[in-house]
């Protein structure tokens, strides 16, 4: 069985200066690497309590490489649907590198109202875009020269640099 610790802030101002948050996170972080936990989290939200501490888990997760040594860093959800997927898949192997390959990533597929409006984007368009930032993730990731034409984005040929640590890719959760 493994253990880690998910970082899903619920928090505000009101509550706690994000500063003291991320340096209380981030000791956490260590703690759990010491005490040989398998794995720490975080997720992807904007704009309130519920998440809004935690826009960019590449970020914080890339602040946790440099605390830590084995514990396994992994994304609880990015995005697809807010961010292009060569972005996504550079910063994505950018962290995979700067971890030595101790990336996991979990993708979401976004479901609050007010994050689709703040990006402009329809919420039905959620699952397809979804689906369609995987893939090519995955593929930027294990291929050269790629060319993509979506329904959202088109692009190519590119060849993704850095590549990741991990072969093929990371692993998908």
């Amino acid at each position: 069985m493994e253990f880690g610790i998910t970082f899903f802030p619920t928090i505000g101002p009101a509550d706690r200066p994000a500063d003291q948050y991320f340096d209380e996170c981030l000791a956490l972080s260590e703690l759990a690497d010491d005490l040989g936990l398998h794995h720490i989290r975080t997720v992807e939200h904007y704009f309130f309590d519920y998440g809004g501490y935690s826009p960019d888990p590449v970020t914080f997760l890339a602040a946790a490489a440099a605390r830590t040594s084995r514990i396994r860093l992994g994304t609880s959800a990015v995005i697809p649907a807010f961010t292009h997927p060569v972005k996504l898949a550079g910063k994505l192997a950018m962290l995979d590198n700067l971890s030595h390959g101790r990336l996991d990533v979990g993708f979401g597929r976004a479901f609050l109202p007010d994050e689709f409006e703040a990006f402009e984007i329809p919420m039905d368009e959620s699952h397809t875009r979804f689906q369609e930032g995987i893939e090519a993730c995955k593929r930027l990731w294990s291929e050269e020269d790629v060319v993509w034409e979506g329904t959202h984005h088109r692009f190519g040929p590119v060849t993704l640099l850095p590549r990741t640590v991990q072969r093929p890719h990371p692993r998908c959760m």
